[in-house]
């Protein structure tokens, strides 16, 4: 079973050392403190509110974040960042150890981030989507004729 920290300020300090422990000596570009992940916790949660998914569905969502910005594309050489994975639990976020790495990055690597959701969240966020907007079907003006023709017959 993987080791976990439940992403809580009383917590500040063991998720400093598991950010140290995979960063080493590299401390430009990467996740150093509990504030950065905390922030991280708070943007996925953010997402979920926007899709709507209620809070005793949440769990399971995953979060998987990348240190660093993007930076000019002239700027050829490679950066150290962390790549650290959140995990969305009944009680709230954990930061996931085992899946805390130290990655190179490019011009264009740093800051992103994903939200992943299991598939039962994904039917519920499209149903909340799906009040917002109707469909119709469009006829072509060839389509309208021949069901005009049916008909008549």
């Amino acid at each position: 079973m993987s080791k976990s920290i439940f992403i809580d300020a009383s917590n500040e300090t063991a998720i400093y050392e598991a950010l140290s422990k995979v960063n080493g000596r590299a401390s430009e570009h990467v996740f150093k403190c509990f504030s950065q992940i905390d922030e991280l916790a708070s943007l996925a949660e953010e997402q979920l509110d926007r899709m709507e998914i209620p809070i005793s569905k949440r769990a399971h969502a995953l979060y998987v974040a990348c240190s660093g910005k993007r930076v000019a594309n002239r700027y050829k050489y490679s950066r150290v960042a962390t790549r650290v994975v959140l995990q969305r639990r009944t009680k709230g976020w954990y930061l996931e150890v085992d899946h805390i790495s130290q990655i190179s990055i490019y011009c264009d690597g740093g800051g992103k981030n994903r939200l992943i959701i299991t598939e039962s969240q994904d039917a519920i966020a499209i149903e909340k989507l799906r009040k917002y907007y109707e469909t119709y079907k469009r006829e072509t003006p060839a389509m309208a004729q021949k069901k005009t023709q049916l008909d008549a017959s």
